[in-house]
């Protein structure tokens, strides 16, 4: 990862938002909303910021490139493409945790494997350095199988018609509810793994918010507004997503239930699953330089955070 450019940040008035965006046609979430609502500029305008840009940036580690060569500014990333990131020198702070705890699953054919030790010598899709690979990972160590399957790259728009070629044995998706739906068989949950669930970060480059000081209070006040707007008007927020992402709106209230926004810029319960992953990465030699995951934490959202000591 080349990390000279990130911090070539747009004009002083202008932020760059940078969204993972597969199967989406925009910015979902509080900030997705933020925007829709207009608030988010609103707010941002009171510090000098007269345009936000949103940029479909892919995967995770996609959004990372893309702040290395200067292309982002702000982006939503997952936890696992994030600490990989920070620990590879890319000088990012985490501004908020958007999604805590989102569920994933392991799932396969009706007549498929149906156990996750049949998998062994078998053929399973991830997607290197993102949260799918943690969750897929973690479930196979789990059950002592890690090093006897074999992994493929491909990418999650693939997966569905390779399992039902039989090219793959199994895949991930976050998208459990409507697997179900079409008669897949459901291997595991994320939700029934400790530290397996996934969290879903904003990092911003520290250079930008260098450039913008005030700028995470902002964001994380509008964002706090925004799921407090979204609870109270759920039906509208759901219209909203179905608009984003092209699935029946059943689908979404189960997969994205309105809990996994949490007001709080970083939830106490993610501190650990943060630092459970990074001892994770660690372990299996996917990075390599350890830190403090405090120390990556914004100073403003550090603050902002009730149980967190500033440092």
């Amino acid at each position: 990862m080349a990390l000279s450019g990130c911090g070539k940040t747009a004009a002083q008035d202008t932020v760059r938002y940078g969204y993972p965006s597969s199967g989406l046609s925009g910015p979902t979430g509080p900030i997705g909303w933020a925007l829709e609502k207009g608030t988010l500029q609103a707010a941002l305008r009171t510090i000098g910021i007269n345009h936000i840009v949103p940029l479909a940036g892919g995967t995770g580690p996609d959004l990372n490139e893309a702040c290395a060569a200067g292309t982002v500014d702000v982006f939503l990333t997952g936890d696992t493409p994030g600490i990989i990131g920070r620990a590879a020198g890319l000088p990012i702070e985490l501004v908020d945790v958007d999604i805590t705890e989102a569920n994933n699953y392991l799932f396969t054919l009706k007549d498929g494997p149906k156990r996750i030790e049949d998998l062994a010598g078998k053929r399973v899709p991830v997607l290197q350095g993102t949260n799918q690979m943690h969750f897929v990972y973690g479930v196979l160590a789990s059950k002592g199988i890690l090093n006897q399957v074999n992994f493929i790259n491909l990418s999650s728009g693939a997966t569905e018609p390779a399992l039902i070629k039989g090219d793959i044995a199994a895949a991930t998706s976050a998208y459990g509810p409507l697997m179900v739906s079409r008669g897949y068989h459901v291997l595991a949950e994320a939700k029934d793994y400790p530290g397996l669930s996934g969290n879903s970060p904003v990092v911003a480059s520290e250079s930008f918010l260098k450039a913008h000081p005030g700028f995470v209070t902002v964001w994380n006040r509008v964002r706090a507004e925004a799921i407090a707007d979204m609870n109270a008007h759920p039906d509208d927020y759901y219209t909203f997503l179905a608009s984003r992402i092209k699935q029946p709106e059943a689908i979404l209230r189960e997969t994205y239930p309105l809990s996994l926004y949490r007001p709080e810029p970083v939830p106490s319960v993610v501190l650990g699953d943060l630092e459970s992953l990074k001892q994770f990465l660690v372990a299996q030699h996917i990075i390599h330089a350890d830190f403090p995951i405090q120390s990556w934490i914004a100073p403003e959202a550090q603050s902002e955070t009730p149980g967190l000591t500033q440092k």
